[in-house]
């Protein structure tokens, strides 16, 4: 090859390389994730917590319901004690697992019991049904007052959209946790970390309560 076309030559390739090199660069800045990488655990907080706003550290919403039997409950009147307040559908598979299938919630009443925290579970919207609550009740093992919230309006105060979904209150009706149970979004596993659990500690030992809200994952819950 002689000196002219062995210069050509290299220009080619030397043009050919730098448009396949931009071509990956294009396709490599598509692939890439833009922004930092998230773990989902911390995604999940950070969406939880734009959605709780600024419920948790205030003042708890008012809370005013009958249960089943028709008897009046007013968080104003459980001042002074650390309350729970569970939302629960009867037929979501979601509470079962905590209630039925597992011992989950029935074993934290039951030892929370022992330090006088209250425990309302509520039924809101369409799951305010008294008969399927009823027909519910040994199953779920429901041995607490079930408050009925059939307008939603509760739920729709303390930002419920699924159930399960817990609240913590300390003694002075702040609001100190709110959201999921423990830490795994599945049907049929239990979580590692029980935040209903760490938040009652917490706030019985008054201490900070860390995580403060956690996306609550279950049932949608239908209010009109």
């Amino acid at each position: 090859m002689n000196p002219s076309a062995l210069v050509r030559h290299r220009r080619r390739r030397r043009a050919l390389a730098g448009a396949l090199g931009g071509l990956l660069a294009s396709a490599g800045a598509l692939a890439a994730p833009r922004g930092p990488l998230v773990g989902p655990a911390w995604a999940q907080e950070a969406e939880a917590r734009a959605g709780a706003g600024e419920r948790v550290g205030r003042a708890a919403p008012p809370v005013r319901l009958e249960d089943l039997g028709g008897k009046g409950h007013d968080l104003a009147q459980v001042r002074g004690k650390v309350v729970v307040l569970e939302w629960i559908a009867a037929t979501c598979p979601y509470v079962a697992k905590y209630r039925d299938r597992n011992d989950v919630v029935p074993a934290l009443v039951k030892k929370y019991r022992e330090h006088g925290v209250v425990w309302w579970t509520i039924a809101s919207g369409r799951e305010a049904d008294r008969e399927r609550l009823r027909r519910a009740r040994e199953r779920l093992r429901l041995e607490q007052p079930i408050l009925l919230d059939p307008t939603g309006r509760v739920a729709r105060a303390y930002g419920v959209e699924r159930t399960p979904h817990v609240v913590v209150l300390d003694a002075r009706g702040v609001l100190r946790y709110e959201g999921a149970i423990d830490d795994d979004a599945s049907i049929g596993y239990l979580g590692r970390t029980n935040y209903l659990d760490r938040a009652l500690a917490a706030v019985l030992a008054d201490a900070p309560v860390e995580p403060e809200v956690i996306e609550a994952h279950g049932c949608p819950l239908p209010i009109d």
